[in-house]
C-alpha cells in the first residue's frame, strides 16, 4: 500500500495555521487504489493490528490509564450513532460536566469532529494540536520499524483523544467510524458505557453483506466491566449476536425502552428515528452518571437533586452481571468465520460432531441459543419471518421457524434434537429492557435544544421572481444513506410537504457514496420497495459531492478516495436509476456541483414565477456537507450539539 506523504513543519509560525494543517491532513487520505488494496477479507483476524494501534497511541501519550481517565462513552451503529452521541453529550453537559465529543464525518469544516463542551475547537487550536501530534507521530514511527504513520481518520482519533486528555474532560463521547471491532477508535479498552444504535446494511464490502456479520463487528466495542445498551429497535438477526458478544466480553447488555414509555416525552419535540436515538442517549447518560456517582463518592453530590434522582433510579437488574455465563462463553474460530466471511453469500451454520446443524457454537461446538426470561427460544430469523432453510452436512434440511414466524427448536429430519444449551447447562439470556425514570427538566431542555446539522435539517431561502414577488425554496436536508434510513427521510419529507397546495414543485437532490446501490436507495427513498404510494418529484438533480466546479476552493471537502471519473460515473448511474423510477415527463438533470444545483433551483423559480419549491437533499452526508457549504457555510460556528 502507498505510504502517506508527510509534510515537515517549518520554522515559520504560519506553518501551524489551520490551512496548513488541512493541507497536510488531506495528504493522509487513502487514494482509490490504496483504499482498494487495504480492504481485507472479512474473515481476517486483525487483533494484532489493533494491538499495534494501541502501542502507537501509547507512544504519543494515549496509554490506557490516560484513556480510562476519560470515562469514555463509546457508540457504534449503522444509523443514528452520531445523533445518539450528540444527545448523550448534551445530556451530560447539562449536568455540569466537562465534555469532549468526537464524531465523523464533518459537514463543512474538519474541526466539527472535535468538540469541547459542545463547541468545535477553534481553527487556531486545531492547527496547533495537529502539528504537535504530527511531529510526535513522525518521531514515534521513525524510531520503531513496523509502525505506519496513521492515516486520516486514525490521526484525527488520536488528536481528539489526546486533546480530551490534556483538557481533563469529565467524559469523552466517542463515535465509531466504521464497524467497531476493528475501528480506529477501538483501542479504548475501558469504556464506561457502550451504545449500539440501530443496525442496518452499510459498508458491506468491509463488514459483510448480512446483518449478523455487521452486528458482530459493531459488538466488538463491548468490553469487560462496561455496560452495553442497544436501541429499542434492532433486526431480529442482530440481537443474538449482540447478546453473545456481551457474554463473551463479560458485560451486561440491555435494551433501552422506547421514548414513548416516558411520561411527558412529547415535550422533547421528537418523532421518527430521532426518538430511538434520544431514548438510547438517555440510558447511556443515566448509566454513566450512576457509575460516576458510585466511583466518585461524595463528588457525586455535585449534581442537583433531580439528577441525583435519575442516578438513584438505576436498579440492580439494570446493571447486574449475575446472569452472564462469561466463564464459558467464548468466540470460536467458527464464530469468526461465520460472521466475517469475505463474500456476501449466506454462511452455513456450523455443525455438531454428528453432522447435524448447530447454531452459535461455543468452543466445544455444542449449541448455544438465546433464551429469554420466560424461556422462549430466540433464534436467528429474517425480519419478515421468511423461512430460512439451513442444511446439515448430511443433507437434512432444518427449518428454524414455523410458518407463522414462531421460533421452534431446530430438529433434523432424522429426529435428532439439538440441545439449545451447552453441555454444562448454561444459556445466554436475551437482553432485558432497562427501567424508565422521571425526566428532569435539565434533560428535557438538553434533548429539545440539541442541534445536529444535516439530520432532519430545514433551511428556507427566498428568491425574487419579479413584480415584487418571491419564491420560497425550502430545503429538507437529511444524511440518510442506507436502505433502512432512506425510507425514513422520504417519509419525513412526505409528511411535511404532501397535500400542501402552497408547494408548486418538489425536487430531489441526490448522490451516494461507496458501493451503495443507487436503485435500492432510490426505491427505498420514494417508497417503491415497500409498496407505498411513491414520492413524486417534478425533477431530480444529480451531481458529485462538490461545492464548486473547482474542488480546491474547499479543501476540507476534498475526497481523494474517489477519482473524478468514478464520481462522474456514479452521478450518471444515479440519474439513470431515478429516470427509470419516475413517470414520463419528470426532469432528470446532471450538474457539476451543488452550487450549480442551487442556482438551477433559483432559475427555475424565476422562470416559472413559482411561489414555493420543496427540495429533498439526501443520500450522503458528504452531499449534505457540500450543500450546507453553499447554503449555511457558518454551520461549524453556529452548531451547539
Amino acid at each position: 500500500a502507498d505510504q502517506p506523504v508527510l509534510m515537515m513543519r517549518s520554522a515559520d509560525s504560519s506553518k501551524v495555521s489551520y490551512a496548513s494543517a488541512i493541507a497536510a491532513l488531506n495528504q493522509l487520505q487513502s487514494g482509490p487504489n490504496c483504499r482498494a488494496a487495504r480492504q481485507r477479507p472479512g474473515g481476517q483476524d486483525r487483533s494484532s493490528e489493533m494491538a499495534q494501534l494501541a502501542d502507537l497511541a501509547a507512544r504519543v501519550g494515549l496509554h490506557q490509564t490516560a484513556l480510562a481517565g476519560l470515562r469514555p462513552v463509546h457508540i457504534a451503529g449503522t444509523k443514528g450513532k452520531g445523533s445518539t452521541a450528540a444527545y448523550t453529550e448534551r445530556l451530560l453537559r447539562a449536568c455540569g460536566l466537562r465534555t469532549g465529543l468526537f464524531t465523523s464525518p464533518h459537514l463543512v469544516e474538519v474541526r466539527e469532529r472535535i468538540r469541547l463542551n459542545g463547541r468545535p475547537i477553534s481553527r487556531s487550536e486545531f492547527g496547533e494540536q495537529f502539528w504537535r501530534l504530527h511531529d510526535d507521530l513522525t518521531a514515534a514511527t521513525a524510531a520503531t520499524s513496523g509502525f505506519e504513520f496513521p492515516r486520516y481518520f486514525r490521526f484525527l482519533t488520536f488528536m481528539a483523544l489526546r486533546l480530551f486528555v490534556e483538557q481533563a474532560v469529565d467524559v469523552a463521547i466517542v463515535e465509531v467510524g466504521i464497524g467497531g471491532r476493528y475501528d480506529s477508535t477501538n483501542f479504548i479498552k475501558e469504556p464506561w458505557v457502550c451504545g449500539i444504535a440501530s443496525l442496518g446494511h452499510d459498508h458491506t464490502a468491509l463488514l459483510g453483506g448480512t446483518l449478523d456479520k455487521i452486528a458482530w463487528h459493531k459488538a466488538g466495542i463491548l468490553k469487560p466491566g462496561c455496560i452495553g445498551v442497544t436501541s429499542p429497535e434492532q433486526p431480529a438477526e442482530c440481537l443474538p449476536v449482540l447478546a453473545r458478544a456481551a457474554a463473551a466480553a463479560g458485560c451486561p447488555i440491555r435494551v433501552s425502552p422506547r421514548l414513548t414509555a416516558f411520561a411527558g416525552f412529547e415535550r422533547l419535540g421528537l418523532d421518527g428515528y430521532q426518538q430511538l436515538n434520544a431514548a438510547l442517549a438517555l440510558q447511556l447518560a443515566r448509566l454513566w452518571l450512576r457509575r460516576y456517582s458510585d466511583e466518585a463518592g461524595s463528588a457525586g453530590n455535585r449534581f442537583e437533586p433531580s439528577i441525583r434522582d435519575v442516578i438513584r433510579s438505576v436498579n440492580e437488574d439494570d446493571v447486574s452481571l449475575k446472569n452472564l455465563s462469561k466463564n464459558f462463553i467464548q468466540f470460536s474460530n467458527n464464530d469468526r468465520n461465520r460472521w466475517t466471511s469475505a463474500n456476501d453469500s449466506i454462511v452455513s451454520s456450523p455443525t455438531s460432531s454428528n453432522g447435524d446443524v448447530t447454531d452459535s457454537v461455543s468452543k466445544n461446538r455444542d449449541v448455544i441459543q438465546l433464551v429469554s426470561p420466560n424461556n422462549d427460544v430466540i433464534d436467528r430469523v429474517s425480519t419478515n419471518d421468511d423461512v430460512i432453510d439451513l442444511k446439515s452436512t448430511n443433507g437434512d434440511v432444518i427449518d428454524p421457524v414455523s410458518t407463522n414466524g414462531d421460533v421452534i427448536d431446530p430438529v433434523s429430519t432424522n429426529v435428532d434434537v439439538i440441545d439449545p444449551v451447552s453441555t454444562d447447562g448454561d444459556a445466554i439470556e436475551a437482553p432485558r429492557t432497562l427501567s424508565i425514570f422521571a425526566l428532569p427538566e435539565a434533560f428535557v431542555d438538553a434533548i429539545s435544544s440539541t442541534r445536529w446539522p444535516g439530520r432532519n435539517t430545514i433551511i428556507v431561502r427566498k428568491v425574487p421572481t419579479g413584480d415584487s414577488s418571491e419564491c420560497t425554496i425550502t430545503f429538507y436536508i437529511d444524511g440518510a444513506h442506507t436502505i433502512e434510513s432512506c425510507p425514513l427521510a422520504g417519509e419525513w419529507f412526505s409528511k411535511l410537504t404532501s397535500g400542501s397546495p402552497a408547494v408548486d414543485e418538489r425536487v430531489l437532490i441526490f448522490n451516494r457514496t461507496g458501493n451503495r446501490n443507487p436503485n435500492e436507495l432510490l426505491e427505498s427513498l420514494i417508497g417503491a420497495r415497500s409498496g407505498q404510494f411513491p414520492l413524486q418529484f417534478s425533477a431530480g438533480l444529480f451531481c458529485p459531492n462538490l461545492v464548486d466546479a473547482e474542488p480546491a476552493a474547499h479543501p476540507e471537502l476534498v475526497n481523494l478516495m474517489v477519482s473524478p471519473e468514478a464520481a462522474e460515473t456514479a452521478t450518471q448511474q444515479n440519474a439513470s436509476a431515478f429516470a427509470c423510477l419516475m413517470p414520463a415527463g419528470t426532469e432528470t438533470v446532471q450538474l457539476s456541483c451543488l452550487r450549480d444545483a442551487v442556482e438551477w433551483l433559483q432559475c427555475r423559480a424565476m422562470a416559472g414565477h413559482l411561489r414555493s419549491i420543496a427540495v429533498l437533499a439526501t443520500g450522503s452526508l458528504h452531499l449534505v456537507g457540500c450543500l450546507l457549504a453553499v447554503l449555511q457555510p457558518e454551520v461549524a460556528d453556529g452548531c451547539d450539539a
